[in-house]
């Protein structure tokens, strides 16, 4: 049986228009193109919408203003035609956060509080219905950890997009660091405040009381928030300071000072927001800082000439760092060569700051690689494990509805409809996992072509029909394994570094290889490919959070970190009755950022472009130090255990641990000619370092 715009007959379930047919208006079609299908003569409507193409791009910031550092009031969306657009109505704005007065909820230290921020009720922003988003919060962002700080001043921003038509509702909730192996819920809750973006835009500062409902009666602190419009663009400030002739604040006979340079920016106020800080570099009164690297929009809000402060602090392991002396100054002013005079507060010279790099890279944005050819390709992989039910059977997860397609081809047709727009060739391997095979072998990735000479198919309509086809020639078994194949689509990213892979798992319930799956996430971070899960069914999906590595990067069982996130997990019950575009938006919408991140960490610029030459800072000598002289890890701040040990970096004799020293290096330079062990810092910074393949943690930008 054949209708006009669907074809319900094997091997496939619906049937893909030619690109070449022009689109119709006609019922059950969709005139804008897309999947045309119809129900048969005398079925009821369909209740799946047609897709429809979603965008993966963002649109470009409002214009700096540079008398203002809020957005003003946006006028009423405007009705009829030329009406503005939702991301023409909207203004992109960075929040600042700091704390003061928190409550100590550590025994023999003081808190290490972090702070993350969700927004409410933002139907509008991910197209999903009032009724779906009722109660649910989104995280939009979360600070850094300070530690040993009951007043941190945060310098992670939080971007989020301001609506003057929408009410918009932030919670602010406030934690003690005390596990960061684990997720959020295993932190100390300090308290959380509640307001409303249009009331944060109208005040130059906004200044909450913290509210713990464990204790009502109690004050457990407060929490400010600044705004700022971004307006910056994507350009990245690159510097390159070393401090001579500083004042010694340690005490002892030969003390000298842990020298730690914080960037701050002045508002209206004439107050300083930290922007930045430095690792602290231990026991010298002469250093240089590894390169740092920020977003001007961060640094000075795209205006060269604002007001900056420079400070040199003494770092205390305790939180309580000595003020050496500060100068101030603004990113035009700072050009190679120049030299800035510390003052301390009775304006006595305490040392002299030189500026031996400062420069301007234009950061390569998503578009950039999209206009110059960089493709981005789809593999698929469905779930055949019996779980999903009899495939003959209504209940089943795999049934074959003749009026509405199941949540499987939902997925395929909204998300690969999209992707296969930016890959040339059409051609996309699919694969089956969890499935008894014609010889009766058990497979955890297997072709659905059942053909391994032939894996690819040609666009979205052959994805539809290689799945029907094997659904007829093969058992759903089990278990459920993932690690098969993420390995399988690592070893097709590894085979180009010229196209970005999407691996799209489609899943009805939990995993039974959780730790090896780890693995081989940790491992495809390093590789130009992203994750999508996407949970089908109404199955307990709590291991996928965990993949999801939004609160806590997975860490492997021989203890690496992965240098990304690149696993976006989505239920679908989210989106049974919402359109196809936003499945798409919610699925899709991280790929960019997750692109751009692995082309930052691995140096791949678009075609007929080139990265610039890392800045160098002149070589200074190593001060090893003794074991004994700390109780954490100098870059991560773990405590050191019996198992979790000590480990130096030959290149600034820092102790580290094991994770943060998987770096290996040749430093000629100190006549380490075959690799040695170097801290994450070091490497990221790659200052007199000939590195062992690509840097697993990449160059890290402040404010990006």
């Amino acid at each position: 049986m054949q209708q006009q715009g669907g074809n319900y007959n094997t091997p496939g379930f619906y049937q893909h228009p030619p690109p070449a047919q022009a689109p119709t208006a006609a019922p059950g079609t969709h005139p804008q193109g897309g999947y045309n299908w119809a129900p048969p003569p005398g079925a009821p409507p369909a209740q799946a919408p047609p897709p429809q193409h979603a965008q993966m791009q963002s649109a470009p910031a409002a214009p700096y203003q540079a008398s203002s550092s809020s957005p003003p009031p946006r006028p009423a969306s405007p009705v009829g035609p030329g009406a503005a657009t939702a991301d023409e109505m909207r203004t992109p704005v960075e929040l600042t956060i700091s704390c003061t007065n928190l409550i100590d909820m550590d025994t023999f230290s003081k808190s290490d509080p972090f702070v993350v921020v969700y927004e409410s009720n933002i139907a509008v922003n991910t197209m999903i219905s009032q009724q779906q988003q009722q109660g649910k919060m989104v995280q939009l962002g979360k600070t850094e950890v300070v530690w040993d700080n009951l007043n941190p001043h945060f310098t992670t921003p939080i971007n989020v997009d301001y609506h003057f038509e929408t009410n918009q509702t932030l919670i602010f909730k406030v934690y003690d660091m005390d596990d960061a192996k684990k997720g959020i819920e295993a932190q100390d809750f300090i308290g959380e405040a509640q307001t409303t973006l249009a009331q944060i835009v109208q005040n130059r500062e906004t200044n909450i009381k913290l509210a713990n409902s464990k204790w009502p009666q109690r004050n457990v602190g407060n929490i400010q928030i600044s705004c700022e419009e971004r307006t910056g663009g994507s350009d990245i400030a690159v510097m390159v300071l070393s401090a001579r002739g500083l004042a010694a604040k340690n005490w002892g006979i030969g003390a000298k000072s842990d020298p730690m340079l914080e960037i701050a920016r002045f508002t209206e106020t004439n107050k300083t927001q930290p922007v930045v800080r430095t690792e602290p570099i231990m026991n010298t009164l002469e250093c240089c800082w590894k390169p740092i690297k920020v977003t001007m929009q961060r640094l000075c809000g795209g205006d060269a000439e604002r007001p900056l402060q420079l400070a040199v602090y003494d770092y205390e392991r305790m939180g309580d760092h000595k003020l050496i002396g500060t100068v101030q100054t603004s990113f035009s002013a700072m050009t190679e060569g120049a030299e800035l005079e510390l003052r301390d507060k009775r304006h006595k010279q305490v040392g002299t700051l030189h500026v031996h790099h400062v420069r301007v890279d234009n950061k390569f944005t998503f578009l950039d690689y999209v206009r110059t050819g960089f493709e981005i390709s789809m593999v698929v992989g469905i779930d055949f494990t019996a779980s999903n039910g009899a495939p003959d059977q209504p209940q089943s997860l795999h049934y074959k509805d003749p009026y509405n397609p199941n949540q499987y081809l939902r997925a395929i047709m909204s998300v690969c409809d999209i992707v296969s727009q930016y890959d040339k060739e059409g051609l996309f391997p699919v694969y089956g996992f969890g499935a008894k095979l014609p010889d009766g072998s058990t497979s955890h990735c297997f072709p659905c072509t059942l053909n391994s000479e032939s894996e690819r198919v040609q666009g979205v309509q052959g994805i539809m029909d290689v799945y029907a086809q094997a659904l007829q020639q093969v058992r759903l078994f089990g278990p459920t394994l993932f690690a098969p194949l993420i390995n399988r689509t690592a070893q097709l990213a590894r085979s180009r570094n010229d196209k970005y892979y999407i691996l799209l798992i489609l899943t009805d319930g939990a995993i039974c290889d959780m730790d090896a799956t780890i693995d081989a996430i940790v491992e495809a971070s390093e590789l130009p490919m992203s994750i999508i899960i996407v949970g089908i069914g109404s199955a307990d999906f709590g291991n996928m959070d965990i993949l999801d590595a939004d609160d806590t990067p997975l860490r492997s069982r021989q203890g690496k970190l992965m240098s990304r996130d690149i696993v976006q997990f989505v239920p679908m019950k989210d989106f049974v009755h919402a359109p196809f575009s936003a499945l798409a938006r919610e699925t899709l919408i991280e790929v960019p950022e997750q692109f751009t991140g692995w082309a930052q960490r691995s140096r791949v610029p678009p075609h007929g472009k080139e990265y610039p030459k890392a800045p160098t800072a002149p070589h200074q000598k190593t001060e090893w130090q003794p074991d004994s002289s700390t109780k954490r890890c100098m870059v991560c701040h773990q405590k050191f255990t019996m198992f979790f040990r000590r480990h130096h970096c030959r290149y600034c004799g820092k102790v580290c641990c094991q994770v943060c020293t998987e770096g290996r290096a040749k430093i000629v330079s100190m006549n380490y000619n075959s690799y040695v062990r170097v801290c994450r810092v070091c490497m990221e910074a790659g200052v007199g370092l000939e590195r062992l393949g690509a840097t697993p943690y990449g160059d890290k930008v402040h404010g990006a």
